[in-house]
């Protein structure tokens, strides 16, 4: 199935979402690996979804 996306229409919401769920029906994110906790920075070692939402939060909020 080729994107409308890549092919320079305007896709709605809805044709995005049929794509994705024929993607997803069709095996295509079967072999995918995941990239939770997998980070460019190897000093990030392994830190958890909610401890990076946190530093991430605190780096947002520092301004206030």
């Amino acid at each position: 199935m080729c994107s409308q996306a890549l092919s320079g229409s305007n896709p709605t919401r809805d044709e995005l979402i049929a794509e994705l769920e024929a993607l997803r029906a069709s095996g295509a994110f079967d072999q995918a690996e995941s990239l939770s906790n997998k980070f460019a920075n190897a000093s990030l070692g392994d830190l958890s979804d909610d401890e990076l939402r946190a530093t991430i939060h605190q780096a947002a909020t520092e301004w206030e």
